[in-house]
């Protein structure tokens, strides 16, 4: 990743989503929006990529539940689950544990193979 020329921030993201699906062995079918036929926009996009995909249900984090419109994605027969997200804690290599690093910490810390299995434990990965 580091060597790669990427032009924009998105290259860099989408290289980094890459990296760390397949460090820690997640397989997963990556949709790009400028993939697929959506147009819509605003409060209607949800509605529209989980009709796109066949969705019944739509997952968020907590901090953009007052983004969504609720009643659009419930017209579309689509339930919200909020993602509620505490990280697993684990020995680092310095002092107590420090919350609200990357998942690359975890994978320095211990490789792809534990990591995936320190998640699995925390629920975080199927």
């Amino acid at each position: 990743i580091y060597g790669r020329k990427q032009r924009l921030l998105f290259d860099l993201n989408y290289d980094l989503i890459r990296f760390f699906l397949n460090a820690l062995s997640i397989k997963c079918r990556v949709v790009l929006q400028s993939e697929i036929k959506v147009h819509e926009t605003g409060a209607d996009l949800p509605p529209a990529l989980c009709r796109h995909e066949n969705a019944s249900s739509f997952v968020t984090l907590p901090a953009a539940m007052k983004y969504l419109d609720h009643s659009k994605l419930e017209a579309a027969g689509v339930s919200i689950q909020t993602l509620r997200f505490s990280p697993p804690i684990y020995p680092q290599l310095r002092g107590a544990f420090r919350y609200n690093l990357s998942t690359i910490d975890l994978l320095f810390n211990f490789g792809g193979g534990k990591a995936a299995e320190i998640l699995r434990e925390h629920g975080l990965l199927g």
